[in-house]
């Protein structure tokens, strides 16, 4: 909505949808998780661990990511959206097949709920 709210004006809008980038944010120094853990958070914890654990084995190379971004900013035409890196990529097109076969199967439903006589917008 932002984006064309503001196209009018000129103005371009990306979100930038980022995967996992080789940086300095998953180290001890930059992320800081809390000593106690709560068992009702276990699921939480292990997706902690899960990160830590790939600290410096992230497959996406921030410069390139800059350049990318910088690539997009200069564009007569950006997209309102940008995923960067395989693992956003992948991301993205498993969630949309799954929002895909979701919209289907409940179809049906969906549509039942408008009157009769209206017509489609």
């Amino acid at each position: 909505m932002l984006a064309q709210d503001l196209r009018p004006l000129g103005i371009h809008v990306t979100a930038v949808a980022p995967g996992a980038f080789r940086t300095q944010f998953l180290t001890k120094e930059s992320l800081v998780l809390g000593d106690t853990a709560i068992a009702d958070y276990s699921d939480v914890r292990a997706s902690h661990a899960r990160y830590l654990s790939i600290d410096g084995k992230q497959p996406g190379d921030p410069v390139k990511a800059a350049e990318a971004i910088i690539e997009i900013a200069e564009s007569p035409e950006p997209p309102t959206l940008l995923f960067l890196g395989s693992d956003a990529y992948n991301r993205a097109t498993t969630k949309m097949r799954h929002l895909e076969e979701l919209i289907e199967k409940w179809k049906g439903l969906t549509l039942s709920t408008q009157f009769e006589t209206a017509a489609e917008v």
